[in-house]
């Protein structure tokens, strides 16, 4: 038998998982929690949290237009972080969310020229890191 506050951990993960589980991977929209379908990728942008909750990203992130890119967000830290991809008009293209120690992951074509931009957060007011992804034709 669980106790209590394994419980209530068990119970607040499957609050936080079910609304994003139902969302369709292939419309380049939010997904999932953890792994995503990922066969394909052109190219791999490696984001990476310490245990501290300081981000690593990758210094340079220029892309083509069209590019299938893999998103990899590899949580070392004790909480949830999530990964979101926004577009030049300020839509999200993509969420996933890596719990505690855990890796995730998403593949996202970056249809549209401009800048779009990586921003990761724990659910805090200020995210831990927003990074520029340069989509040119």
């Amino acid at each position: 038998m669980p106790t209590p506050s394994r419980l209530l951990v068990t119970v607040a993960t499957v609050a936080l998982l079910v609304p994003t589980a139902a969302c369709d991977p292939s419309t380049g929209g939010n997904t999932r929690p953890g792994t995503a379908d990922v066969t394909g990728a052109q190219e791999t942008l490696s984001f990476t949290v310490g245990p501290s909750g300081k981000v690593a990203a990758p210094v340079s992130m220029d892309v083509h237009e069209g590019t299938d890119v893999k998103f990899m967000l590899d949580n070392r830290s004790g909480q949830s972080f999530r990964l979101r991809v926004v577009g030049p008009d300020g839509n999200d293209e993509a969420v996933v969310v890596a719990p505690p120690k855990h890796p995730g992951q998403i593949n996202v074509v970056l249809a549209r020229p401009g800048r779009h931009t990586v921003v990761v957060s724990s659910g805090a007011a200020t995210p831990a890191g927003r990074y520029l992804v340069q989509v040119s034709r």
